[in-house]
């Protein structure tokens, strides 16, 4: 049974997920559940920036490797007899 079918429930008394709740609505323990996740989510945010910070050089790197092999590569396959390093 749905509750929007349930006797003295009506529609409009269905919370949906787009209708904003005061927090005085909420219980403790969902309040502090969400604290927690917020805490999570920004705590792996540094850790992602970090990360990326230490990692960044090196894919810079990485991508300056791969585009000068290709450009040889494409210089080579248009002139096969250079044989150039």
């Amino acid at each position: 049974m749905k509750i929007w079918d349930a006797q003295g429930v009506e529609a409009a008394q269905v919370p949906l997920l787009q209708t904003p709740l005061a927090a005085e609505q909420l219980p403790p323990e969902v309040l502090q559940a969400l604290d927690a996740r917020l805490q999570e989510r920004a705590r792996l945010d540094v850790m992602a920036d970090q990360l990326l910070g230490v990692l960044q050089p090196r894919v810079e790197a990485l991508a300056a490797a791969a585009v000068r092999q290709q450009l040889r590569d494409a210089w080579q396959q248009r002139y096969p007899s250079d044989t150039r390093p």
